[in-house]
């Protein structure tokens, strides 16, 4: 029903209302024992639900899957072929674009494997390298891209009346 909350513990233990409560999709990077109840008013209205997860260590350290960017030349979307922490991913030093000043911003995205970069405008009608360092995964083990990723890109500006005139 709509006026319960769920609340949960991951270790195992009996939830209840000073627990963790439910607010949507969340990462176990450890096997684990998810616990949970629903509450209504302060008061548990339901039997303990539990489900045993196991987590198999990950040894794969992420990679970039895909680059792309919109309208706006200033942005550029990296995707990674897993999650990768917050912490690393919106480092701005962690990223270096050739022919061009650089990042300013660098911000992950719900998705946790895009990473939206705010850079300078880039050098029109030239190649361009990203180099990407630092970056890791979410796994108990936080691997690290490889050193010196790159994915090439080439910048060529559309006129606006050109997107109007597709299709």
């Amino acid at each position: 029903s709509n006026d319960r909350e769920i609340y949960y513990t991951t270790d195992g233990s009996i939830p209840g209302v000073n627990t963790s409560l439910y607010q949507g999709p969340f990462f176990l990077n450890k096997t684990a024992t998810v616990s949970a109840v629903s509450v209504k008013d302060g008061t548990i209205f339901s039997d303990v639900s539990q489900a045993h997860f196991v987590i198999e260590s990950d040894g794969t350290p992420p990679e970039i899957a895909s680059l792309y960017a919109t309208k706006d030349p200033k942005d550029v979307y990296v995707v990674f072929n897993e999650p990768v922490s917050r912490a690393s991913a919106e480092t701005i030093a962690n990223y270096e674009i050739d022919h061009g000043d650089g990042v300013y911003s660098a911000t992950l995205a719900t998705d946790l494997k895009t990473v939206i970069l705010k850079i300078f405008p880039p050098v029109e009608d030239t190649n361009h390298t990203l180099t990407v360092n630092n970056v890791t995964d979410l796994s108990l083990a936080a691997n690290t891209i490889a050193p010196d990723s790159t994915v090439n890109f080439y910048f060529q500006e559309i006129p606006n009346d050109d997107f109007e005139n597709v299709g």
